[in-house]
Formats: structure tokens, C-alpha cells, sequence
């Protein structure tokens, strides 16, 4: 039943806002159950007006917050009830509103079918997004309720005169009811023409069974959604809403929000549940989903058969990204990739839960790096041929394999290495060189080595020597092309051969060893007259100093008066006899003088490093197991003339103060330590 008021008059506010408000009609909508008309007052009220500025202009394409309050009084008073109407549209000055399906806030009444049954007369009140409320308000009256009492004598039936729940389906004829006397806004004969209704019992307590013979069993309307459901049990929290806002279906419960479950065979999906949007469980598979068009090519199966994801596109098995696309992968790409993938910071990142390893590939300018406690990386053949640790313990690479430990070349070039090759531990090949080595610097002026260059087998450079060799044992050393020097070290310079007569043992000399880079040349002359002109080796005078330091010893071969040293160059050597004599005795002589360009170097120079006497304990056992060896050592030859020179035992020969000047040099103590080629 309608309730119609048609209001004329305009409405403005007292202040000086600049918004009119013009009232076209008020209409009275009755939602209440169908109850006797005595009972019949307004849920809703459809209310329409028209919004201006002051200069008269309707506002448009705006919307606007609205305040309605209502009173018993025209002017004063408390409010009785109030409800706020928001973002309520206007277009070209003209609003409608359902109030009452705003913010309901209590006065004395908290709902709003109560104040027009208490109250013939209401009066309402009216203000725009907060602004003072405008005056006069407006007065409402239950028109159609007034007109029903019409057929009633006055105060025949009111509210107190009807017991709650009075009108029961027991007062109501069957039949009685019929489409006509059902408005058409509520529940209309085109709505229910082909539905009929089955309950259990009449109470309509029961189940209830809605059979649609057309293409819907159930359709509902509503401007809040198409239907809400709700359990009546005690303590109960779920409920759902059915085609309301943009969503089909809102559901919210206790313990989740939905469950749907396959009666036959028992697959269940439950939704919402605790921290789970979605749990789905199934003996086959939890889930399927498949592109309608491209099916079966295109679909993913969610926990079927042991498998998490299974995943099969006709481009692309699987594409993931983040919101901003800053990072993104495909899986099983049609480039046919396993996995294809891009980030800001790294295109992967891959981390161990139950320990402390960490790998990331494409990070920064590093194709792949990985970080763990024991190892950054294993790799191995799955026979079990081979097997490679990176980054493991204090090594960068440790490998192993069957055939060699590693093997390494250049795609551009001829070089080839073998590392851990048969008993080698590097075995390698090159066009140009075997290998190269240089320290870290890069300066090829700082030191550098090749290995294989050409027709030689090591080839060694550096700004301080050349090379550098130690034995870690006897604790001898030896620079190689060091300043001035060719080879320079603690040890003493020697040559080796086979023993020609005994197959167990070799013979070593050792060269004589001065404080000078001397040279030499030897020779045999004969007096003719008591004089010899003898002609040095003319290759003696290309490399002996011709100034300073030539020296000269003769020694006679046969009896003379003795001989003496006239005059001597690095070209001739002038020999004459004793006393004047004029024999032609033979004699042997040797010429001795300074290596030109080496007059300038010390025989006491500035200490590089600590260089001691090599350790002599293998040459101290030797000496004393074998009797043969002994025989040839300098000690035992010299201590056996002292003996014989002096008449004491060898044992008593005094050879402290060698002693003493080995102690003060030091000798090398057996550690098996190498050194660092950097110390000098």
C-alpha cells in the first residue's frame, strides 16, 4: 500500500549556504509483513527533491551527504530518530533516496517503522554534507494508515487491543489470499505464476522445496542483493548474500567460508578455511583447470599422482610475475627451456629450509653464485666418473675424475691443459707455449713464466730474478738470473757423472769459488836462452779486464835456477830464467784476471734473506756408512795430511774455529718448508 505526500512548498536553509533544496514528492513505501491494515506504517520512504544553488541553478553530476532527523515537534525537541544518507547522486538538481536504508543512529527510537506507530504525525528535518539543518522541516503523515481507520470505528482496533502473534495462518481462510491482493512492488503474480511452494507442515517451520518449471528455480531482486541466507541456531555466525554488489556469492562462517563436496565420491573444496584462501582435497587430483579452447593442450592439475603443479600449455607451461613486473618467469618455455627467468635484482634465487645454502643465478654481472657452510657448489656424473667441489675448504675447485681431474681449452685457440692427468699434475699444450704464468698485478715487467715456449722448457722473467728454486729439504736455494749473477745461492755450483768403475756411485765436483768474478787461462812454454814469449788464448782477451788484476803463476818442469814473471797482458805472457840464466826448461803457468764489466760487485753485499749453510746431515751419514765415499771427502784427505804433518791422531786435529765460523754462518735446519718466491 502507497502513502503519497505531495509537498509544494521549497525549503531553504537559514544560513547563508548556497545550496536550495525543492521538495517534488515523498512516497511512503511499506515493507512490513502482511499484517491487518490498522498495522500498516512506513520501512522505507522513497523521498525526491531538487538541489540549487543560491542564484537558482540545480546542482549536476554531483553527489551529496544527506542528514535526516525526525521529531514529534515542528520546531525543538529530540530527536527521535536520525539516519544518514550518503554519496547520494544529483543530476540536473534532482536526487531520489530510499531513507531509512542509510546508517540508522537511535534517538528514542532505533527503527523507523516504530515512530509512525507511535506517532501520527512526524516531523523531519533536513541537512546537506553537514551544513545546519533547514527550515521549516518537513511534516509527515501515515496517509494510508489514517484512510484504513476510516472503516473502523475510532479506537475499535489499535496496538494494544492486538496479543502478539494474534494473527496466525489459523485466522486466515485458506484461498483467501490470491495474486490480486498482493502489491505488485512486493511479490507480484508474474513473480510466483509458475513456483508453488511444499513445506513441512503449515507452520512454514519446515523445509522448504522451490521447483521452477521454467529456467531458474529461485530468482530474486532486491537493490542489496538477490538473496541472503543465514542460520537461525543459536550462537551461529555464517551467513551468505547471493548476487549482491558486483559478487555472486559472499559467504562467511566461524570455521571457513565455504565448502563444496562430491557426495559420490567423496572430493571436497573448502574455502576460506583458517589460513587457506582455497583447500581442495580429492583421491585423483585436488584440482583441474583447463582453457576451454585449447583443451586438453592447456591445463594445470593440482596435487594429482605425487605431483604438486603439472602444467602443460600449447606456448608456455607456466608464467609467474609480481605486481610491478620487475621480475617474472616462464616454465617450460616454447624455446624449450626448463625454466626462463628475470628479475631486478636476480633472475633466480634458491635457498635450502633445513640448512644454510644459497644460490643465485643471474645476480648482477655473476651468471651463478652460491654460498654454503661446507661447499658453495657440488657437481658429479651420475655413473659416479667424475666429481668437482667448488669453494671447499680454503680450494676454489677440487675435481675428480676417472680419466683426469680437469680439462680446460680455448674455443678460439690451440691451448690445451690436463689437470690430475695419469701420475701429472698438469699436462698441458699450446701453438705459441705450454703455459703462462704471471703474479697478480698483470705487469708483464713485474714477473712472469712460460713454459713449452718453442724448443725451451721453462722460460722465467722478472724485475727482481728470473727464477726462483728451493729444495725444502736440504734447504739450498738457487736464483736464477738474479742482478749480476746467473745463478745465485747458499750452495755451491758443481757438476755430476756416473763413478766410471763403481755402478752405485757418481762423482760431483764442485768449482772453485773466489772473492772475485775472475777468469782464467792455462798453459805449458819452454825457455829458449833463458827467455819464453808465450801467446795467451786469443779468446782470454775478450773478456778479462786488461788494466787491473791480471796475475800470473809458473811452475818449472825441470832444473833451472828458477823462473820469474817478466811482464803479462791478456794477450802474452813474458817468462825469464832466474839469475840470468839461459836454459830451455819447459814450465806449466796459469794467467789470471778480472771478468770485465764485474770489477764493481762485493764479495760482501747488503742481506736479502737468511741465507745459511745447506743442511749437511745426508752428506754426515754417507760420510760415516760408506768407507768409499769418506775416502773423497775434503775433511777426512786434509785431516790425514794434518795428522801425518803433525804426528797426532786425525781426531786430535784442531778444528775449532771452522767450527766456530759454520756456528756463526748458521746451517739450514731440516723443516720441510718451502719459501715464499716474493721474499728476497
Amino acid at each position: 500500500m502507497d502513502v503519497n505526500l505531495n509537498l509544494d512548498r521549497s525549503m531553504r536553509k537559514e544560513s547563508c549556504m548556497r545550496t536550495n533544496l525543492v521538495l517534488l514528492s515523498v512516497l511512503c513505501l511499506i515493507c512490513t509483513a502482511a499484517l491487518s491494515p490498522a498495522q500498516y506504517v512506513p520501512e522505507l520512504i522513497n523521498y525526491q527533491g531538487r538541489l540549487t544553488d543560491d542564484a537558482g541553478v540545480p546542482l549536476d553530476g554531483v553527489s551529496v551527504n544527506l542528514t535526516f532527523v525526525f521529531y514529534e515537534l515542528e520546531t525543538g525537541g529530540s530527536p527521535l530518530l536520525t539516519v544518514q544518507q550518503n554519496g547520494v547522486w544529483v543530476a540536473d538538481g534532482i536526487f531520489q533516496v530510499l531513507i531509512g536504508s542509510g546508517t540508522i543512529i537511535p534517538g528514542e527510537q532505533s527503527i523507523l517503522s516504530n515512530i509512525f506507530r507511535k506517532y501520527n504525525v512526524v516531523w523531519m528535518g533536513i541537512s546537506v554534507n553537514g551544513d545546519p539543518e533547514m527550515t521549516p522541516r518537513q511534516t509527515i503523515a501515515s496517509v494510508a494508515y489514517s484512510m484504513m481507520t476510516e472503516n473502523v470505528a475510532t479506537g475499535a482496533v489499535d496496538s494494544p487491543q492486538l496479543a502478539d502473534a494474534a494473527v496466525t495462518s489459523a485466522k486466515i481462510d485458506d484461498g483467501t489470499i490470491v495474486g490480486a491482493d498482493i502489491h505488485s512492488d512486493a511479490l507480484g503474480k508474474a513473480q510466483i505464476q509458475d513456483i508453488y511452494v511444499l513445506n513441512a507442515g503449515d507452520t512454514m517451520s519446515g523445509q522448504l522445496a522451490v521447483t521452477e518449471t521454467k529456467d531458474s528455480a529461485v530468482v530474486g531482486y532486491s537493490p542489496y542483493g538477490g538473496g541472503y541466507f543465514a542460520s537461525a541456531s543459536s550462537g551461529a555466525t555464517a551467513y551468505a548474500t547471493v548476487g549482491g554488489g558486483n559478487q555472486g556469492i559472499l559467504a562467511f562462517g566461524g570455521s571457513l567460508g565455504g565448502r563444496f563436496e562430491d557426495l559420490n565420491d567423496g572430493s571436497y573444496v573448502e574455502v576460506a578455511s583458517g589460513t587457506d584462501g582455497v583447500a581442495a582435497y580429492a583421491s585423483g587430483r585436488a584440482g583441474y583447470f583447463a582453457d576451454a579452447d585449447t583443451a586438453p593442450t592447456t591445463y594445470v592439475t593440482l596435487a594429482g599422482a605425487g605431483t604438486g603443479v603439472d602444467a602443460q600449455g600449447t606456448v608456455d607451461a607456466g608464467h609467474f610475475w609480481n605486481g610491478s613486473n620487475s621480475s617474472y618467469a616462464v616454465l617450460g618455455t616454447s624455446t624449450d627451456r626448463g625454466i626462463s627467468a628475470r628479475g631486478g635484482e636476480t633472475g633466480g634465487y634458491f635457498i635450502c629450509l633445513g640448512g644454510d645454502a644459497e644460490v643465485y643465478a643471474a645476480y648482477d654481472d655473476v651468471g651463478i653464485q652460491a654460498e654454503a657452510s661446507t661447499k658453495g657448489a657440488y657437481f658429479r656424473d651420475t655413473d659416479g666418473s667424475s666429481a668437482a667441489d667448488v669453494a671447499y675448504g680454503g680450494r676454489g675447485i677440487e675435481a675428480r675424475g676417472t680419466t683426469y681431474g680437469g680439462y680446460f681449452y680455448d674455443l678460439g685457440g690451440s691451448g690445451r691443459a690436463y689437470a690430475g692427468y695419469g701420475d701429472r699434475g698438469i699436462e698441458a699444450r699450446g701453438s705459441d707455449m705450454a703455459g703462462y704464468f704471471q703474479n697478480s698485478t698483470w705487469d708483464p715487467t713485474t714477473g712472469y713464466a712460460e713454459l713449452g715456449l718453442h724448443n725451451c722448457g721453462l722460460a722465467g722473467y722478472g724485475n727482481d730474478m728470473g727464477g726462483y728454486f728451493e729444495d725444502i729439504d736440504g734447504g739450498t736455494i738457487c736464483r736464477v738470473a738474479y742482478g749480476g749473477y746467473s745463478t745465485h745461492g747458499p750452495g755451491t755450483k758443481a757438476f755430476a757423472q756416473n763413478h766410471p768403475y763403481e755402478e752405485d756411485k757418481i762423482v760431483v765436483y764442485a768449482c772453485l769459488e773466489g772473492d772475485e768474478v775472475g777468469v782464467y787461462t792455462r798453459g805449458t812454454g819452454r825457455l829458449e836462452d833463458g827467455e819464453a814469449r808465450v801467446a795467451l788464448s786469443p779468446s782470454f782477451r775478450l773478456v778479462t779486464n786488461p788494466d787491473v788484476g791480471l796475475t800470473a803463476t809458473l811452475t818449472p818442469a825441470g832444473d833451472c835456477n828458477g823462473l820469474y814473471v817478466y811482464s803479462v797482458s791478456t794477450e802474452e805472457l813474458v817468462v825469464r830464467e832466474l839469475g840470468g840464466g839461459k836454459s830451455d826448461v819447459p814450465f806449466h803457468f796459469e794467467v789470471h784476471g778480472l771478468r770485465v764489466g764485474f770489477e764493481e760487485m762485493s764479495a760482501v753485499q747488503a742481506k736479502p734473506e737468511d741465507l745459511k749453510i745447506p743442511n749437511m746431515d745426508e752428506y754426515r751419514r754417507a760420510r760415516q756408512v760408506d768407507q768409499g765415499i769418506r775416502a773423497n771427502v775434503p775433511l777426512d784427505r786434509f785431516l790425514k795430511m794434518e795428522s801425518n804433518l803433525k804426528g797426532i791422531p786425525p781426531e786430535k786435529v784442531d778444528l775449532s774455529r771452522g767450527h766456530a765460523l759454520r756456528d756463526a754462518i748458521g746451517e739450514k735446519k731440516k723443516q720441510g718448508l718451502g719459501r715464499s718466491p716474493d721474499a728476497k
